[in-house]
């Protein structure tokens, strides 16, 4: 029997997506996904993006109405992607209530006191930053970045770690630098085994193939067999930022996780996570 489709990273026109809540789910809907979510960033100020306050209660509501209209034929779930620093300031209590789940991403990394963005632009941003900020040592912003993505808010409850080597959007073929090396490597697993107290899931992420950056999902091989042989998690998703990539790879991540070791995967329902077969 084909593994059900599910999705619970994707982005709509309230944020950086380009088509809207309701464009996106009738997509998912016609594609016979068994569950899908909308992630929207909440708002954060390193770097300076995302959404709050009323807008935040409109998307919330817009979502609301979604579950509705496919409940019993589609479980519709409301999601926020979060930077972990200062969530609290944006969100309320009971806007928080009204979401199923949260996903802890890190676009940026936190060094010499100031947060640094690690995949906005092209790859020119991330050459200039690399220059100026790090001083042409790209092993410096590496370790700074998994510095960053090794510590989470508990009180935040989150429910799977967003694309985890971000850091690597830029630089297929390691272009820039080497990802098999103990510069690279040591500190990545120092940060999966920090999440791994957490209990949470990885995510395996295709959004930077779906828009040609490239060739491997998050996160890569070696990083995924380091999660899955210290006894880690895993979420498919495709972080789609437009109705035709929901569940894009989404198949070939199977295999992806299943070469790597993993015979399960978690999904999320409106009844909470669970478990299934690969």
């Amino acid at each position: 029997m084909m593994t059900p489709l599910y999705e619970f990273h994707s982005h709509t026109n309230y944020t950086d997506g380009r088509d809207s809540v309701d464009a996106m789910v009738s997509a998912a809907y016609d594609m016979g996904l068994a569950g899908y979510g909308i992630s929207e960033h909440l708002f954060c100020d390193n770097p300076e993006w995302g959404f709050m306050g009323a807008e935040l209660d409109s998307y919330f509501d817009e979502l609301e109405q979604a579950k509705e209209k496919y409940r019993g034929r589609m479980d519709v779930l409301i999601g926020l992607e979060v930077e972990d620093s200062e969530a609290w300031d944006y969100i309320t209590p009971d806007q928080l209530a009204r979401t199923d789940y949260l996903i802890r991403s890190c676009h940026s990394t936190l060094y010499n006191g100031e947060w640094i963005g690690i995949d906005a632009g092209d790859s020119s941003y991330i050459v200039e930053t690399a220059e100026k900020v790090f001083g042409g040592d790209w092993y410096a912003m590496v370790r700074a970045y998994y510095n960053t993505q090794s510590k989470i808010d508990s009180k935040m409850n989150y429910s799977f770690i967003g694309h985890f080597d971000l850091i690597t959007k830029f630089n297929e073929g390691d272009k820039y630098f080497r990802t098999d090396c103990d510069d690279y490597l040591e500190p990545a697993i120092a940060a999966v085994d920090e999440l791994l107290h957490a209990d949470i899931p990885f995510e395996i992420n295709s959004g930077a193939m779906s828009r040609g950056y490239r060739t491997q999902p998050y996160p890569q091989i070696p990083l995924l067999k380091e999660i899955q042989q210290r006894g880690g998690r895993i979420l498919i998703s495709s972080d789609a930022h437009r109705s035709e990539n929901i569940c894009y790879n989404y198949y070939e991540n199977i295999r992806y996780a299943y070469d790597c070791g993993f015979r399960k995967m978690t999904v999320l329902t409106s009844q909470g996570a669970k478990e299934i077969e690969l």
